[in-house]
C-alpha cells in the first residue's frame, strides 16, 4: 500500500496544552515577561523563530496596530497585533526589557543586552515552556509546534465536517 509524504497532520498540540505553555510564564519576572510575549506571538500570528528574533521596536506601528513580519524569502507583511499581544508586549516593554541601545524588541536578560544571534534561542525559549509544564511525546519540540497547532486548530473544524 502506497503511504503519501507528508499526507497526514503535523504534530500540534491541543489549545488546552497551549494555554498551559503560556500559563507557565512567570509574568512576576523579567525574564517571564518576555518569554511571554514571544510564546504569543508564536501561539496567536503562527510566526517563525527567526521572524520573532529580528523584530525591532520600530517594526511595531501602535497607532495602527500591526507589526512588520520580516518573512522567508525577504518577504515582508504587516499583520494585525490583536490586544492581548500588544499588551504582553508592553508589559515587556515597560516593566522587562532591560535598557539598551539594541533597536531588536527581544533582548538578552544577560548582560549584554543585545538581540537574539538568531532563531536558535526563540526556540530555546519555546522548548524551555513546554519542559517546564511538563509537555511531552511530541515528535518536534520548539517553535514550530505552535505553528502548527495554530494552523491544526484553524483548519480542526472543516476536517470535522467532511
Amino acid at each position: 500500500m502506497r503511504r503519501w509524504k507528508l499526507a497526514t497532520l503535523p504534530t500540534y498540540l491541543p489549545a488546552a496544552q497551549v494555554r498551559k505553555a503560556l500559563d507557565g510564564c512567570d509574568r512576576e519576572t523579567v525574564m517571564g515577561r518576555r518569554d511571554y510575549a514571544i510564546l504569543l506571538l508564536l501561539a496567536k500570528l503562527g510566526l517563525r523563530a527567526d521572524e520573532v528574533a529580528t523584530f525591532t521596536v520600530d517594526d511595531i506601528d501602535w497607532r495602527a496596530s500591526e507589526i512588520l513580519v520580516r518573512a522567508k524569502g525577504r518577504q515582508r507583511a504587516r499583520m494585525p497585533i490583536p490586544p492581548d499581544i500588544g499588551a504582553a508586549i508592553v508589559a515587556y516593554l515597560r516593566n522587562g526589557r532591560p535598557k539598551s541601545s539594541c533597536r531588536r524588541l527581544f533582548v538578552r536578560t544577560l548582560a549584554p543586552h543585545v538581540g537574539f544571534a538568531s532563531g536558535c534561542a526563540i526556540t530555546m525559549i519555546a522548548e524551555a515552556a513546554l519542559d517546564r509544564v511538563g509537555i511531552e511525546g511530541c515528535a518536534h519540540r520548539g517553535t514550530h509546534i505552535f505553528r502548527h497547532s495554530l494552523a491544526t486548530d484553524d483548519l480542526a473544524p472543516s476536517f470535522i465536517r467532511s
